[in-house]
């Protein structure tokens, strides 16, 4: 009788597996973020409007997330100097597989893009303007 294989050898074959995928998903967007970084304007003095000064990506379980940092004007009233807020969200499913999500403006992720490759959700996330900053 054939040994059953054991749960702890098969999840450490997949998380060896995704933490390869994170090191490629980032890779992959850290030149397309740099030159958004590149794009942004100046700030206007003085400051009257939230501006976008920063784009970054970050690590949450298995999502990846492209966000912006907004500067705030100061106002006398005001104790924060600015926010962050969400591009979009690529869900890692399976080996090729991914989700896309935006942020939208009542506070909530919305999945629209199911089942793409890595490059196919790339494209999207890069070209549609959904994703604009």
């Amino acid at each position: 009788m054939a040994k059953k294989a054991s749960k702890k050898s098969t999840s450490t074959l997949d998380s060896k597996r995704f933490e390869a995928k994170k090191s490629t998903i980032t890779s992959m967007f850290a030149p397309w973020v740099q030159q958004k970084k590149s794009e942004l304007p100046p700030i206007e003095e003085p400051q009257r409007f939230n501006v976008v000064v920063d784009v970054y990506t970050r690590w949450r379980g298995h999502s990846f997330y492209v966000m912006s940092h907004y500067k705030m004007p100061e106002r006398p009233d005001s104790t924060a100097q600015g926010f962050d807020l969400g591009v979009a969200r690529l869900t890692y499913k399976s080996a090729n597989s991914y989700d896309v999500a935006y942020f939208r403006h009542t506070g909530q992720w919305y999945t629209f893009l199911f089942d793409l490759t890595l490059e196919q959700a790339f494209h999207e996330i890069s070209t549609n303007p959904i994703f604009s900053l």
